[in-house]
């Protein structure tokens, strides 16, 4: 099988599974739309990515952009929705606890308003015009080098992503407090996830049940949560330092309670160990 045909099928069930937990944002269906999106969106672009020497560098750079763009609509929704979470989670001092809820009460006034702009912007019948763009990109008739063996090309994309992953985790500890290099970390480490999801599927088993493959999945899952968790717990004290609604009593006691999250997590960040593991098998790269 050619990259082409895969492609054209993991791309098509991408682009489905966008439209359809677009539906369900549009309809308010359930707490977790937006996240469904998001993720559906951010697995496209992952994939897109690994296409770039197929489809050609400057149609896919410029379709990855518009993507971004499609699911930059949410972020701040999705900041709110965790930022409340996270708030809900907290033990409040007597003297501030009046304060906290009234805050409380206004940021979920402030998701509501949110959550409409967001239906609004969907129901735009351009909204999600890149899907249609990149359907199209899929006709464009490839020249056969541009068009490898399906297996050959998966094996090293996830090779190489894994390996970004690793070099990365043997420089956390020197990288600790820079929330910038951790959110590009995390970053690579869901690239990496989705990557070997989206590519295992049709890989012979033998690939698949490989530890490279398996310690790659495991590893960026793992990264992926509490890097995720150090990335909320810096976007919420941005958030609480650009409010301007809240007194500097309630601001420090919320500050050093999202803080104390931030350290417990990077102590577990610290305890993932540097992966050891060979890389995967391929008829150019043999173990």
């Amino acid at each position: 099988m050619k990259i082409s045909e895969f492609a054209t099928r993991q791309i098509r069930r991408n682009i489905n599974q966008i439209r359809r937990h677009a539906g369900a944002v549009r309809a308010d269906r359930h707490p977790e739309a937006i996240h469904d999106f998001r993720v559906a969106v951010r697995r496209l672009r992952s994939f897109l990515q690994t296409l770039k020497e197929v489809y050609g560098k400057y149609p896919v750079s410029a379709l990855l952009i518009e993507l971004k763009n499609v699911a930059s609509v949410t972020n701040r929704l999705r900041d709110i929705e965790v930022a409340s979470q996270i708030l809900r989670s907290l033990e409040i001092s007597p003297e501030n606890v009046d304060e906290f809820k009234k805050f409380l009460t206004n940021l979920a006034e402030e998701e509501k308003i949110e959550r409409k702009s967001i239906q609004e912007l969907m129901n735009h019948k351009d909204f999600l015009m890149p899907l249609k763009k990149i359907q199209g990109l899929l006709l464009i008739p490839l020249a056969e080098k541009r068009d490898p063996e399906f297996s050959t090309f998966a094996q090293s994309k996830i090779e190489m992503s894994r390996k970004r992953v690793s070099s990365g985790r043997r420089k956390i500890s020197q990288n600790i407090d820079n929330a910038h290099w951790l959110h590009g970390l995390r970053i690579k480490a869901k690239k990496t996830r989705y990557i070997a999801e989206d590519y295992k599927n049709a890989l012979p088993r033998e690939i698949i049940r490989s530890k490279a493959s398996i310690q790659a999945a495991k590893t960026s899952r793992q990264l992926q949560q509490v890097l995720g968790d150090i990335h909320d717990c810096d976007v919420m004290i941005q958030m609480l330092e650009e409010e301007s609604t809240i007194s500097l009593s309630l601001l420090e006691e919320l500050k050093q309670h999202i803080q104390l999250l931030r350290r417990r997590h990077s102590a577990k960040l610290q305890r993932i160990q540097p992966e050891d593991t060979p890389p995967i098998e391929t008829a150019n790269n043999p173990a």
